[in-house]
């Protein structure tokens, strides 16, 4: 049966949402940073020649049919570490905010790609929230670690109160201090570069750009009014994707256009909301739990997928 023109115009712009939105939701892990270089592998794959077996401790794959819960888990801890209220012990998963007092320290490892990072305190961090290559950094410093965990295409955000930072791999530090008055991100990348971009109302350095040796960026904003000015500003991001969402099933020219403006949007809210999380977590306790069910609304927008012909539906995590 042949279909008519409005038809097949539907079954084109549904394909292309597909392909755009598996895009989007893949991205922030499976993109570079801009100017972004392939990262080295430890693997002699990249020789021509076998990939060795995984070290010991990296996840493997189980049996067929079996899954492995995306998260980060602590690998090894130094001094009293603990998410929850209760002490976190070597093998727990880090599915709730972490803190760490002054000298503390935890190595963690996600349980899929075998990502490998390092948490010092004094601190509070969320590590790898909805299972994603990303950590919070409301105040403390993470330590992306080399080699392991690093391939083509996928990127790891570090996200502050002053900003986020992307990088595909290499030893990147990232440290958040907090003052009465100043919320300050400084880092530093010794291997590889890392891609820096300041949160709403944040100064930014010279350049998004900081390479190794010894590359250093300072990003820093007043504190009073972070998570309010943070959060509008991820609630605003939403909004765009959701709009370059709808853009994307409006009939029209420039379809592979409109599909390209909505990963960026998409792109942008996350980020965004990313360096919302990590204000809103500085915040007491009891005005935290508010902030965070509207930043998770804002998440939720900005992932919705636009169906043709229909209003958006909530869209799978990741994007």
């Amino acid at each position: 049966m042949v279909k008519s023109g409005r038809d097949g115009w539907r079954a084109r712009t549904a394909a292309l949402v597909a392909l755009g939105l598996g895009a989007a939701a893949c991205e922030a892990r499976d993109t570079p940073p801009p100017g972004a270089s392939a990262p080295a592998t430890s693997s002699g794959a990249s020789r021509g020649g076998s990939a060795p077996p995984p070290p010991s401790g990296s996840p493997r794959a189980g049996p067929p049919g079996a899954s492995v819960r995306p998260a980060c888990r602590v690998v090894r801890v130094s001094g009293q570490v603990t998410s929850a209220g209760a002490e976190l012990a070597p093998g727990a998963l880090a599915v709730e905010p972490v803190e760490l007092p002054p000298g503390a320290t935890a190595f963690l490892k996600h349980t899929v790609s075998g990502r490998e990072l390092e948490l010092a305190g004094p601190g509070r961090f969320v590590a790898c929230p909805e299972g994603e290559e990303v950590v919070i950094v409301a105040s403390g410093r993470v330590t992306l670690l080399p080699g392991a965990g690093e391939r083509p295409g996928a990127e790891v955000v570090l996200a502050t109160p002053a900003g986020t930072v992307r990088a595909a791999g290499g030893r990147v530090s990232v440290g958040a201090t907090v003052t009465a008055g100043e919320l300050r991100t400084v880092v530093e990348v010794g291997v590889g570069e890392a891609w820096v971009g300041a949160a709403a109302g944040a100064r930014a350095p010279a350049s998004d750009r900081v390479a190794g040796p010894a590359g250093r960026a300072v990003l820093s904003r007043g504190r009073s009014g972070a998570a309010g000015a943070l959060l509008a500003a991820c609630e605003r991001a939403a909004a765009g994707s959701a709009d370059a969402a709808a853009e994307v099933v409006a009939p029209g020219p420039g379809l592979g256009g409109r599909a390209a403006r909505h990963v960026e949007a998409r792109r942008a809210a996350r980020l965004a909301c990313a360096a919302a999380r990590a204000a809103v977590e500085l915040e007491a306790e009891g005005a935290r739990e508010s902030l965070l069910l509207r930043v998770r609304a804002a998440e939720a927008r900005a992932r919705a997928v636009p169906a043709p012909g229909g209003p958006a539906r909530p869209g799978a995590s990741g994007g």
